[in-house]
Parts: structure tokens; sequence; C-alpha cells
């Protein structure tokens, strides 16, 4: 027995979590209007070729919570597409997928799989500036991500990464990385050429130092490192850098030693500095109530 759905708007189609198994007559006949395709959340497993060779005007197409274990093949003529969410699938494999042909896709989302690794044509995904692969199976930073030269938010969360290759630097538009609970120890030297980095949070990882690169990046406003080992004596500042207003958990050291870092003030920040919030939270530092030095802390 088919189920009946009302479809409110056909430029904006949501027919998620309707128990579908195919798509409703209704939304063939009006395929040439369809900007926006939600059918997350239904039990359907293949997709008419010839419906997505029909939506000429589709930009936006979300298949996430379907239990996908492969990415249909019609999805290769669905070519007017900016925005591709597979997210919370069963997906090992993203290769037969052949977004090759698309170069104006701008954001894709393949978080919640079990993804190991990326297609050889991802560099040739030259409009991509949103890619999310958090929850997945991925062991290293894959080289072919350092090739998309347009990406400006990249999101790796837990994974099981355990380093950022120096040529994550070659990212040209990066402003937003997430690296939230991985295995990384160390942030590479080629950081510093992340000049266009906003917001940068690390947190639950292994990570001992910063390092210079990032206390170079000027034009980062957010840093989370909390649940980390970060050193306090690792937290140098070149004086007059506009660089953190917003540091959370910059002192989240599992084992910080009173010799190393008895108060607040014995952190190196060199003045003046920009920062307006600083969270000491996770770690063993007496409260300070003198003034530390920085005019413009909130």
């Amino acid at each position: 027995m088919s189920t009946q759905v009302t479809i409110n708007s056909f430029k904006n189609v949501d027919l998620e979590g309707q128990t579908l198994v195919s798509i409703p007559i209704a939304a063939h006949k009006n395929t040439k209007k369809v900007v926006s395709l939600k059918l997350s959340g239904n039990p359907m497993l293949k997709i008419p070729l010839n419906f997505f060779q029909s939506c000429t005007s589709l930009l936006n197409l979300c298949l996430s919570y379907m239990t996908l274990k492969s990415v249909p093949k019609s999805i290769y003529h669905a070519l007017s597409l900016w925005q591709l969410n597979f997210s919370s699938n069963c997906l090992s494999t993203f290769e037969e997928a052949s977004l090759n042909w698309n170069a104006q896709l701008q954001m894709l989302c393949l978080q919640n799989n079990w993804i190991d690794s990326l297609p050889w044509y991802f560099p040739w995904l030259r409009g991509l500036t949103t890619l999310n692969i958090s929850n997945n199976k991925f062991r290293a930073l894959l080289p072919v991500l350092c090739m998309l030269e347009a990406l400006a938010d990249l999101d790796i969360s837990f994974n099981m990464i355990s380093c950022l290759l120096d040529k994550i630097g070659h990212l040209p538009h990066l402003a937003w990385l997430i690296v939230v609970g991985n295995q990384i120890v160390s942030l590479p030297d080629k950081f510093r050429n992340l000049g266009t980095l906003r917001k940068m949070d690390v947190h639950w990882n292994c990570i001992t130092a910063l390092g210079s690169a990032v206390m170079m990046l000027g034009n980062l406003k957010q840093l989370l490192v909390d649940h980390n080992a970060v050193q306090a004596q690792s937290c140098t500042w070149a004086p007059g850098l506009p660089l953190c207003t917003d540091i959370i958990g910059c002192l989240a050291c599992k084992a910080l030693k009173p010799q190393q870092a008895h108060s607040i003030t014995s952190l190196r920040l060199g003045t003046p500095m920009h920062l307006t919030h600083l969270d000491p939270c996770h770690t063993q530092l007496p409260w300070q109530p003198q003034p530390i030095g920085i005019p413009h802390l909130l």
C-alpha cells in the first residue's frame, strides 16, 4: 500500500521521515521546480535515474538516516547540486558517487558513517567550501583534502587521526578547523600559512604544546584546546599580535606542575594583547585576583 503524502512546496520538497520506499508521483511531475529535496529517514534504497535527470534546478539534496550502504548510482546525474548530505548512514566508501563531474558542489556532509578513505577525484571538487567527515574511520588526514583550495570549513572530529599533514598549510581559505576527539599530539609548522583561520577546535586530543606556528595566526579569534596536555610555558604570543580574542582551556593541563605555572601571571603573554576571554577551566591554576597585564580581558 502506497503512503499518502502532502507536498506543500515543490521548490523545497521536504519528505523526511515519511517511510517512503519511492519518490511520490507528484514530485515526479514537478521535477523542474525542485530546488531542495530532503528524503532523510526513509527506507528507500534507490532513486530513479530519470528523476535526477529531470531535476535540472536541484541545488540541495539530503539523504541522511537512510541506512544506505552505498551511494545511489543515479546521484551521478544530479548535475546542478550545490549541497549534498549523506550523513548518518552506513557508507564505507564514497568512491562510487563519482562527483568529479560537479565542480560547483559547495557543501558535502559525510559525518557519522564508516568511511576510511576519500576518492581520487576529490581535488576536482574545486568549488567545495564546507566538508564534514567527522565520526568516521579515518586514521590520517588524507593528502587529497589539502588540495581543496576553496575549502573554508573542515570538520574531521571523532576519527583516529594522530597527526596533521604539513600540507594543510596549502588551504588558503580555511577559516574553521574542527579536530575534536582524535589522537593529535602536535600541530605542524605549516599552520603559520593558514592566514585566514578564525576558529580552531582541537579539544579532546593529546596535544602537549601549541607550537610557535599557532601563535602566528593573526586572524585566529577562537582557540579551543581544553582536555589536552598543553604545558603553560608553550602558550607564548609575540608582542603586539592581534591574535585570539577567545582562548578556551588554553591551560588545560592534565598534570600541571606547580613549579611550571603556579599562577596565571606565570604565562608568557606578550603585551599589548588583544585577548578578551581567557577560560582556564580544567587546570590546576589557583585564582589570581591581581591584574595580569591584559588590558582587554573582560
